[in-house]
């Protein structure tokens, strides 16, 4: 009987594309899922660790503010968490990993992960949020983008049109702090500095480590 169920990863392509005056734009990025499990006989429960690694993607848009699509989900009534959501478990919610996997228990599962190629397309529930700022020099101007309303802050000739994630063997995509100079790796720190209160600035909640995860 294993005593450690295998870990194994997954290197994945965000594409987020947006439809402009007409012509669809697209930005892309690679991430890394990782999935692992640790297995004790003596514990009855089953427990998994998902992690996700890199940047979030930047969609450039021409004559207007580029998007960020973070590495956070928002919840079911479309509020945002402190931390990072369920993000941890956007590929495996997007794909529908467990439903695929079928029965096959921890260990199988986490080997199924593994193998696992192809492309899934982002539902409208999954897609992760996505911000803009007035000036991407002050992080205290980032403003949120709702897939539904996206030309309320991006212009009326701006749609949102889809996203879709792409099993691939290519590097994960790193730089975005070459590009946003104050961003930090202390990842807990939020876009403004504020008093705890109950119904926070947005630019309160939003958190350094949303833009970037940096593998441990």
């Amino acid at each position: 009987m294993e005593l450690y169920a295998p870990s194994r990863q997954l290197n994945f392509r965000l594409d987020v594309t947006f439809e402009v005056d007409g012509q669809q734009i697209t930005g892309s990025g690679v991430q890394k899922f990782v999935l692992s499990k640790s297995i004790m006989s003596f514990f009855p429960g089953i427990s998994y660790d998902f992690d996700i690694y890199g940047d979030a993607v930047i969609v450039d848009l021409p004559n207007r503010s580029s998007v960020y699509v973070l590495m956070n989900s928002p919840r079911d009534d479309g509020s945002i968490d402190f931390d990072s959501g369920s993000y941890i478990f956007f590929v495996n919610s997007v794909c529908k990993l467990g439903e695929k996997a079928g029965k096959l228990g921890p260990a199988g599962y986490v080997r199924f992960v593994g193998k696992f190629t192809g492309s899934c397309d982002v539902e409208p529930k999954d897609v992760p949020v996505m911000v803009r700022f007035e000036d991407e020099l002050d992080p205290a101007t980032v403003e949120r983008i709702f897939p539904d309303k996206a030309e309320q802050v991006l212009g009326a000739d701006v749609k949102f049109i889809g996203a879709r994630i792409t099993i691939t063997d290519d590097p994960v995509t790193a730089g975005i702090g070459d590009r946003l100079t104050w961003l930090s790796e202390f990842g807990s720190r939020s876009m403004v500095s504020g008093p705890s209160t109950t119904n926070p600035p947005f630019a309160q909640i939003i958190k350094h480590r949303h833009f970037r995860e940096i593998e441990k």
